[in-house]
C-alpha cells in the first residue's frame, strides 16, 4: 500500500524521544559517515529524513541489506505507531515486532526459527530454519566477477557451499554440477537434472541480452527436471543468475532482489525473515476471492515473488528480471505424436500406460514402508493395488470428518477388505482441524489452499507418529488423463450449446445478458471490458491472461473443434494446478518431513497426457475414460468409474464462530467495504464463504500480528 509513500513531513529528533531505536550496523568502513546536515533532507526518500532526523548512520533503502538492520528496542509489536510516518517508515517500525512475534509464535508451536544477520561481505546466509526437514536457501551477489574461485561445500545439516560471491544451503535430495561454460549448478528435488541444466545454458548462453533459450533447450529443461526440482544456477563471470522450477511445481522457490544481492529460498517464512517489507498485495487477495486460488510469479507479500512452474528467472547484473517459460505448447506438442496415437488402438495405449507407470514407480520398489493417502478414488486405489503386487509393506492413510455427513470410511473399509491393504483412519474435528490449521497459517504466512488440504496436514502428521517415511501422491492423474471438472465441457450437451457461439457478436453479447441472474447482469453493466476482451485479458489477471495466449499453439490442420477444445483444457490445467496448489505438498514434507513422490509427474507420463486424443479422455459420459479402464482389472469396475466425490469437511459449522470475525475485521479494514454484510448475503454452502474467512485469519495472524491462542479460542 503506496498511498501514503511521499506524504510525510520533515521532522526533527525531538518527535522521536518517545521511541529510540538501535541501530545494528555491518558499515564498510571504508565509507566515510553520512552527513547529518539538515539541508541535505531533500535529497532522500520521506523515510531517510525520518532517520536521520534521529542523527542515526542510515543509507538508502536500497541498500539496506548491506548495511543495517533497524529495529525498535522499546515500543511493544501492539503499541501504536508514531503518528505522522509514511508508509515505507511505518515498515522499518513494524520490523521490530517481527522477530519477536515469529519468536513468540515459534514457542506457541514449540518450533525452532533460525533468524540471521543480514548478509554483509563476510556474512553468509542462515541455515534451514529448525523445523523444516528440507529446503534450499542462499544468497548471490548480482555482480561480475570473472575468475572468481569455485565455492568450497561444507557438510553439517545437509549441504552448504560457501564463496565470497555466494552462500548455498540444500537439506534434502541433491545435486551439484560445475559445467563446462562456467555456470555453477545447484538442485533440490528429485530430478538428476543439473547436467542437463548446464548444457542447456552453455549452449544458449551468448554472452549479451537475454538468454535465448532454443526449442530443444526448453525441451531438454521440461522434461529434464520432472518430476521435481528447483534449481539455482550461476555465472559468477558475468553476473547471471537464473532460477528454474519444474513444470510440476511441487517445489516452490521465492526470492527477492535488494541491494545487488539476491536472496532465495523455498520456505517463504524464512526469506520473510530476511526482508524489510511489510505490506500485501491486495489484488492477490482478490485473485484468490475469484479464483479460489492464486498463480503466478507474485506472493502475498510485496518484494518477494515466487518462480512460477515452468520458468526460468534470468538475472543479469543489476537489471530487471527476464521471465522465460520453457514449460511451453510451442516446445513441447509434437502434431506426429498426436497423429500416432490416434492411430493406436485402446489396448496398445493401455499397455503404453502400463509401460510408463512402471518407469515411474520404478524408485519406489526399494523403499521398506509406503504410505497411500487415500479416500477411496480410483487414483490412490490403483496405485495401492498396483504397488500392492510387487510390495508387502504398504499401508492406506484415510481422512475421517467425524462430523461430515458422508464419510471416507464408507468408500475405504470394502477397497482395503479387497485389496487387503490395512488402512488408518485419521479422525479430523473441529478442534485438531483449527489447530492445524492456524499451525499452517504461522508455519506458511499465507492463506490455506482449501479446507481438505488442512485435514490432510493432519493425516501426514498422524502417518509420520506411526513411522511411515515414504508417501505416494495421485496429484496429477487428473490432470494427465482428463479428469477434472472442466472437461465435462466436452459433453454432447454442452458442445451443441457452444453451437450458439456462432452467432454474431451483438447478439452474443444481448443473450449473455439475457441469460444472466439479476447480480451477475449488473456486473456485466458495470464493467468496460466484455466478453472476448475480457477472456484475454484473463478477468484482468494479467498474470493468468499470458497463458491465455499460449493456447493458440495448439492448431494444427485436420484438428476438430472439440479436440481443440480438449487441448485447451488440458494446457490450462498443465499450467495453472501446479502454480496455484502444488507449493501445499511441498509443505507435508516440511512439516513434519517424509519424501512424498509423485509419480504422475513422471515425464512419460506428463507427455503422454498432453498427447493423449479427447476421445481417450471422455468417452461413454465419463472423464478419464482410459485411466479407468486401465484401473478395472486392479480395482474392479465399481470402484474404477464411481463418480469422483470430494467428502468436504463441514465448513458450515465449524465455521460458523469465525464468520463473526468478518465485520470491522482485517479484510474491512484492508478494503474500506462492508465484508460483514457481503457474508450475511452468502449462503451456508457458498465456496466464497471459506475464502472469506480464510483471509480473515490469514490477515489478523500475519498483519494484524494477533494473540493465536486468544484468536482460536474465538474460532472454537
Amino acid at each position: 500500500d503506496h498511498r501514503d509513500l511521499h506524504s510525510f513531513p520533515t521532522r526533527r529528533s525531538s518527535d522521536l524521544s518517545a521511541h529510540p531505536v538501535r541501530v545494528n550496523a555491518l558499515v564498510d568502513p571504508s565509507r566515510p559517515p553520512t552527513s547529518m546536515c539538515p539541508s541535505t533532507y531533500t535529497r532522500f526518500s520521506p523515510c531517510e529524513q525520518h532517520i536521520r532526523g534521529a542523527e542515526l548512520d542510515h543509507r538508502s533503502v536500497e541498500g539496506t541489506f548491506n548495511t543495517c538492520a533497524i529495529v525498535p528496542t522499546t515500543r511493544h509489536f501492539s503499541e501504536p505507531i508514531p503518528l505522522g510516518l509514511s508508509t515505507e517508515a511505518k515498515d522499518y517500525v513494524r520490523l521490530g515486532g517481527l522477530e519477536r512475534n515469529l519468536r513468540r509464535t515459534a514457542e506457541w508451536k514449540g518450533m525452532a526459527i533460525t533468524l540471521s544477520q543480514v548478509p554483509g561481505k563476510s556474512a553468509s546466509f542462515p541455515d534451514i530454519p529448525a523445523d523444516c526437514a528440507i529446503g534450499m536457501a542462499g544468497w548471490i551477489r548480482m555482480e561480475a566477477t570473472p575468475g572468481a574461485s569455485c565455492p568450497t561445500q561444507h557438510a553439517g545439516r545437509g549441504n552448504y557451499w560457501e564463496g565470497p560471491h555466494l552462500a548455498v544451503t540444500i537439506l534434502g535430495e541433491q545435486q551439484d554440477f560445475t559445467s563446462p561454460g562456467g555456470w555453477q549448478i545447484f538442485v533440490l528435488g528429485q530430478s538428476r537434472c543439473a547436467e542437463v541444466v548446464a548444457r542447456a545454458l552453455d549452449r544458449s548462453y551468448g554472452g549479451g541480452g537475454a538468454l535465448p533459450l532454443s526449442k530443444e533447450d526448453c525441451r531438454a529443461i521440461s522434461w529434464g527436471t520432472l518430476p521435481s526440482a528447483v534449481v539455482v544456477a550461476a555465472h559468477t563471470a558475468t553476473g547471471r543468475v537464473c532460477l528454474i522450477r519444474d513444470s510440476a511445481g511441487f517445489v516452490p522457490l521465492y526470492y527477492t532482489l535488494r541491494g545487488g544481492v539476491l536472496r532465495f529460498s523455498t520456505n517463504l517464512r524464512h526469506l520473510r525473515a530476511q526482508t524489510p517489507e511489510t505490506g500485501t498485495n491486495t489484488d492477490k487477495i482478490v485473485e484468490m476471492l475469484a479464483f479460489g486460488h492464486r498463480s503466478g510469479g507474485r506472493t502475498l507479500w510485496q518484494g518477494i515473488n515466487v518462480v512460477g512452474p515452468g520458468r526460468l528467472v534470468e538475472f543479469r547484473g543489476g537489471g530487471h528480471p527476464h521471465q522465460h517459460q520453457f514449460w511451453h505448447p510451442e516446445s513441447l506438442f509434437e502434431v506426429a505424436e498426436r497423429q500416432r496415437l490416434e492411430a493406436c488402438s485402446s489396448l496398445e495405449v493401455l499397455t503404453e500406460i502400463g509401460a510408463a507407470l512402471d518407469e515411474a514407480l520404478a524408485p519406489l520398489q526399494t523403499l521398506e514402508s509406503l504410505a497411500v493417502p487415500c479416500g477411496g478414488g480410483v487414483d490412490s486405489s490403483l496405485l495401492g493395488a498396483y504397488l500392492k503386487r510387487t510390495r508387502g509393506q504398504l499401508h492406506f492413510f484415510t481422512v475421517n470428518k467425524t462430523d461430515a455427513d458422508r464419510q471416507e470410511a464408507e468408500w475405504m473399509q470394502s477397497l482395503s477388505r479387497d485389496l487387503q491393504i490395512p488402512c488408518e483412519y485419521v479422525n479430523v474435528t473441529r478442534e485438531n482441524f483449527f489447530s492445524a490449521y492456524f499451525e499452517f497459517l504461522a508455519l506458511s504466512e499465507q492463506p490455506a489452499i482449501g479446507a481438505n488440504l488442512v485435514s490432510h496436514r493432519i493425516l501426514r502428521r498422524k502417518a509420520w507418529d506411526k513411522g511411515e517415511k515414504h508417501f505416494v501422491s495421485g496429484e496429477l492423474c487428473d490432470t494427465v488423463f482428463g479428469g477434472l471438472s472442466s472437461f465435462y465441457y466436452l459433453s454432447r450437451r454442452f458442445r451443441l450449446l457452444r453451437m450458439l457461439s456462432a452467432l454474431r457478436k451483438q447478439d452474443r453479447f444481448w443473450l449473455i445478458r439475457a441469460l444472466s441472474g439479476e447480480k451477475s447482469l449488473l456486473l456485466e453493466i458495470m464493467r468496460t471490458a466484455r466478453g472476448e476482451e475480457l477472456g484475454l485479458l484473463a478477468g484482468a489477471d494479467l498474470e493468468r491472461s499470458e497463458f491465455m495466449t499460449e493456447i493458440d499453439s495448439f492448431r494444427y490442420p485436420g484438428q476438430s473443434n472439440t479436440q481443440l477444445m480438449a487441448d485447451q483444457l488440458t494446457w490450462m490445467n498443465l499450467r495453472l494446478i501446479p502454480s496455484s496448489l502444488h507449493n501445499a505438498f511441498f509443505e507435508y514434507d516440511e512439516h513434519p518431513g517424509g519424501v512424498t513422490y509423485f509419480p504422475f509427474a513422471h515425464p512419460r507420463l506428463l507427455r503422454l497426457g498432453l498427447h493423449l486424443p479427447h476421445s481417450l479422455k471422455r468417452n461413454q459420459g465419463a472423464n478419464k475414460w482410459i485411466w479407468r479402464k486401465f484401473a478395472e482389472p486392479y480395482i474392479g469396475k465399481e470402484v474404477a468409474f464411481r463418480k469422483k466425490y470430494t467428502f468436504p469437511a463441514p465448513i458450515r459449522t465449524w465455521f460458523d464462530k469465525a464468520v463473526l470475525l468478518l465485520p470491522n475485521g482485517f479484510l474491512e479494514d484492508l478494503f474500506c467495504a462492508r465484508v460483514g454484510d457481503l457474508a450475511r448475503g452468502m449462503g451456508p454452502e457458498d465456496p466464497s464463504r471459506w475464502t472469506l474467512v480464510n483471509l480473515e485469519l490469514w490477515g489478523r495472524l500475519n498483519c494484524w500480528k494477533e494473540d493465536p491462542a486468544a484468536l482460536l479460542g474465538r474460532v472454537l
